[in-house]
C-alpha cells in the first residue's frame, strides 16, 4: 500500500511540474508574439 501512495505521489509531482513548465513556456511565447507584433507596428510607423 505504501509503495502504491508513493508512486501516486510521484507522478502527481511529476505532471504538476510539467504543467508548470508547460503553461511557464506558453507564457513566454504569448509575450515573445506580442513583442513581435509591436516591433512589426513600430516599424511600420517608422
Amino acid at each position: 500500500m505504501t509503495s502504491e501512495i508513493n508512486l501516486q505521489d510521484w507522478q502527481q509531482n511529476f505532471i504538476s511540474t510539467n504543467l508548470i513548465a508547460i503553461g511557464y513556456n506558453s507564457w513566454l511565447g504569448y509575450l515573445n508574439a506580442i513583442a513581435v507584433w509591436l516591433f512589426v507596428a513600430l516599424i511600420r510607423l517608422i
